[in-house]
């Protein structure tokens, strides 16, 4: 009969029995000694603390040897055993506040760092606030460096309207371009558009330039704002004013222009180094090939000055001013109390009804035949006069239309339209 193998089995019960019971054995070691664990690294008053201390519980011990009465060595058994617990009491206390001691070096250590850390990046503002403070400095002297000027002609007819404005030179040699194609149709921009329609037919023109660097240097052009039918030639003189030049602006020359050629180069401002303006006079070669450059076509003769208009014709043109005046005022009028009447609101009770039809009655009176508003004052009065004639049981209106309801008005053009 042949004998079984037995297993040997090294990790059984018994042996996790062993270390189990010398790891608690560890653990209550380490938790009697630690009121006994001094960190390294103490100060030297700690030790020397505890050679008073041994010393102490050595004066201790000949004090006992020497007495004689067994109830006095008893008691100072007992203040023996009562002083050395304080004084293991006093050592973990001491433990601590060592450890807590050396946090805090770390902790000011650390701080100190970022002390350093905040004072290099302070060093590094103030470089760059003084950079800053050398660009502002640097703006503000080329901002007083621009100063504005203003560039104001006049022609001797006021009822033609004038605009000038200054091109780069570079606009004049490349040929014609989206920006003087504008200028020639009025569309130049926001505020020439004002401008024009502020000062039209008061024989003024202005441009008023207050970006324009030191050494710069552009062309300037004035034309008739009039539309082609009414232009006519009439003579231009100008000026160019601004800051410290109110007394002795710079003459630009006179010019005539007419209905062939209502535009023209003047010649070539340019700023010095202080932003002063000074001007030099285009030659009429010089104008001829501005005109063939930005237009692509023949220039027309220069324009001869007609004789000044006689006095019957100037009264008879500030009548007829007068007259234009007084029917854009009236005009004005007439679109105010039309706003006041959309805002009314008539319905079947007749409430507003009288007041509706005497502004309706005032404004097709000042209206003119075929303006937009008055087919809508007419629609809007036949309207109510039908809601009138239904509510007093009477015969219907006299036109016998069945019109809409009121609808809303449309976009209203300006009075000098």
């Amino acid at each position: 009969m042949r004998a079984r193998r037995r297993e040997i089995n090294i990790f059984n019960m018994s042996l996790l029995d062993i270390l189990c019971g010398a790891l608690g054995a560890f653990c209550f070691m380490m938790l009697v000694a630690l009121p006994y664990y001094i960190p390294p690294g103490k100060s030297r008053d700690l030790r020397k603390s505890q050679e008073e201390t041994q010393k102490l519980m050595h004066d201790l011990e000949q004090m006992k040897t020497q007495m004689r009465d067994q109830k006095s060595v008893e008691e100072m058994e007992a203040l023996m055993r009562r002083l050395e617990a304080q004084v293991k009491a006093l050592q973990g206390q001491l433990n601590i506040l060592t450890a807590e001691k050396e946090e805090l070096q770390k902790r000011a250590e650390q701080l100190v760092a970022e002390k350093a850390q905040l004072a290099q990046e302070k060093e590094a503002l103030r470089a760059e606030n003084e950079q800053l403070k050398d660009a502002n400095k640097k703006l503000q002297a080329l901002l007083q460096a621009k100063k504005p000027f203003t560039i104001i002609a006049k022609a001797d007819d006021s009822s033609q309207g004038l605009d000038t404005v200054l091109f780069k030179s570079e606009i004049v040699e490349k040929g014609p371009a989206p920006i003087f194609k504008n200028w020639l149709s009025g569309d130049y921009d926001n505020l020439h558009t004002v401008r024009n329609a502020f000062l039209y037919g008061s024989g003024l023109g202005f441009f008023i330039s207050s970006d324009s660097p030191p050494g710069s240097e552009a062309k300037i052009f004035v034309r008739l704002t009039n539309r082609p039918g009414s232009r006519r030639a009439t003579k231009i003189e100008g000026v160019i004013a601004g800051d410290e030049m109110w007394n002795a602006p710079v003459r630009l020359p006179k010019v005539t222009l007419d209905p062939e050629r209502f535009w023209i180069m003047l010649g070539t401002m340019s700023l010095d180094q202080n932003s002063r303006p000074h001007f030099q006079e285009a030659t009429a070669a010089e104008r001829d090939a501005a005109w063939q450059t930005l237009t692509e076509t023949t220039p027309p003769p220069t324009p001869t000055p007609t004789p000044p208009p006689t006095e019957k014709e100037r009264a008879a043109e500030a009548a007829q001013r007068a007259e234009s005046a007084a029917k854009r005022v009236k005009l004005l009028a007439a679109r105010q109390k039309f706003m006041k009447l959309m805002q009314l609101q008539v319905d079947d009770t007749g409430r507003n009804e009288a007041e509706f039809l005497q502004l309706a009655d005032e404004i097709l009176k000042d209206l003119p035949p075929r303006d937009f508003m008055r087919r809508e004052v007419e629609s809007r009065r036949d309207h109510v006069l039908q809601m009138k004639a239904r509510r007093e049981g009477g015969t219907p209106s006299p036109n016998n239309r069945v019109t809409p309801p009121p609808r809303a008005p449309g976009p209203m053009p300006s009075p000098t339209s």
